[in-house]
């Protein structure tokens, strides 16, 4: 796929009204497919909910019309005002997914290294903190076991325009209210538009890194 295919919608602007049928559309031929993808349960109406994102940027394929991918922008309802979740419910579709991986990527350089999502995360971010004047940027990864190298991957790679991204060493973070499944604590990466702001992260329910070994790995210890 050439990147000058790619075209970058943001389907909860006002001025994109038609795309964001054809994304509703899409979203529900994501939930009929005949597939055993798990992760398809993240994208169903109740824990994707349109309504509640910031932002939605969706990335088509400009020689066909097809959806590449997207991802949003998010508050959870528990996290401080000024503080976004980016890269948030990020999906590629399944036709561009075994695209990379048959040039020989793992799955982790997949998602990181394709011009979507680079694009995706350092460009939309970056607008959608300069129009509503957020503070702090957060992207979360589930992080299992020995499983963290992937954020730092992916810190990375996604550098750009002054940005910088920053691993963060206290623990694990609610990404759902309430929530205490392991999947709901999740190690992030984060990004400051004004100074001082990663000040914010206090106000997030966390778990340290011994905690999270205790509560769900039977008391086995590991590294960031």
């Amino acid at each position: 796929m050439r990147d000058t295919s790619l075209v970058v919608i943001d389907v909860l602007d006002e001025k994109n009204d038609g795309y964001l049928s054809d994304f509703r559309s899409y979203l529900d031929r994501l939930q009929s497919a005949d597939t055993d993808e798990r992760l398809l349960e993240n994208y169903t109406a109740a824990r994707f909910n349109l309504e509640k994102q910031i932002s939605v940027p969706v990335v088509f394929d400009g020689e066909n019309g097809e959806i590449f991918g997207f991802s949003s922008v998010f508050t959870p309802d528990h996290w401080p005002s000024g503080v976004v979740r980016v890269g948030n419910r990020t999906w590629i579709d399944r036709s561009y997914r075994q695209h990379f991986l048959n040039q020989g990527m793992s799955k982790a350089e997949t998602v990181a290294s394709t011009k979507f999502f680079i694009e995706l995360v350092s460009k939309y971010h970056i607008e959608v903190f300069e129009r509503l004047k957020l503070s702090l940027a957060v992207i979360t990864r589930e992080a299992k076991g020995r499983n963290t190298s992937s954020l730092s991957y992916l810190a990375k790679q996604i550098e750009t325009q002054g940005y910088s991204w920053t691993p963060d060493t206290m623990g694990y973070y609610q990404t759902v209210p309430n929530g205490n499944t392991q999947s709901c604590w999740q190690k992030i990466i984060f990004t400051e538009h004004e100074p001082g702001s990663r000040k914010l992260l206090a106000q997030i329910p966390r778990i340290t890194t011994d905690v999270y070994s205790r509560r769900f790995l039977n008391g086995e210890r590991f590294s960031d």
